[in-house]
């Protein structure tokens, strides 16, 4: 238990210092006011944190520094989210094109896979999930309606298995990736399947 608390806790050291303490707790200048109020005799204290007369200047001053802000320039146009990205290059477009990048990327990961590069495999099986992810989402609709369930299925099937193999492949479990590369294997040959039968 004291193992959990010590890697979520961390003590600071304790600070002899009582001036080192007192402005280490300040977050900001109306902090910092406060401390220098209580530790400086008043007379002191208000003519440095005072003004001349009326102190129209320093109200003026004030002011024009309430009136500053930040613009952030975040969430423009939220009217359509895209959060997808591609790391590994853009993909092709047409139906064709995608599943000559997956066939591909299935050449290459069994190519890595026999000979012996567990590190190798984690670029062609994430490009090859890439490329089933979006065959799925722009030409899913020529896989007929019964047939949409396995395309499914093959799909998540791809996704799981090539985020496995990668994170298999940087430890070297090459037992793991065994398994792992049969299903990723089916799967893609399942997908190359259903989408040649459409032909």
């Amino acid at each position: 238990m004291l193992d959990s608390l010590r890697s979520v806790l961390r003590f600071r050291q304790v600070e002899l210092d009582p001036v080192a303490r007192r402005l280490a707790r300040a977050a900001s200048v109306a902090d910092l006011r406060l401390i220098a109020k209580r530790v400086t005799p008043s007379g002191v204290f208000d003519y440095i944190d005072g003004a001349a007369e009326d102190e129209r200047t320093m109200a003026a001053n004030a002011a024009d520094f309430a009136r500053i802000g930040f613009k952030p320039r975040v969430l423009r146009d939220v009217g359509v989210v895209d959060p997808s990205t591609t790391v590994l290059g853009p993909l092709p477009d047409t139906k064709r094109d995608l599943l000559a990048e997956l066939q591909n990327n299935m050449d290459s990961v069994t190519k890595q896979w026999r000979e012996g590069n567990l590190g190798g495999l984690w670029y062609p099986t994430l490009r090859a999930k890439d490329v089933a992810l979006k065959l799925q989402q722009d030409h899913g609709t020529d896989i007929s309606d019964d047939k949409q369930p396995e395309l499914t299925s093959a799909v998540q099937r791809v996704t799981l298995s090539a985020w496995q193999i990668d994170a298999a492949g940087d430890l070297g479990n090459k037992e793991k990736i065994s398994v792992l590369y049969e299903v990723f294997h089916a799967a893609v040959g399942e997908i190359l399947g259903l989408y040649d039968a459409t032909h």
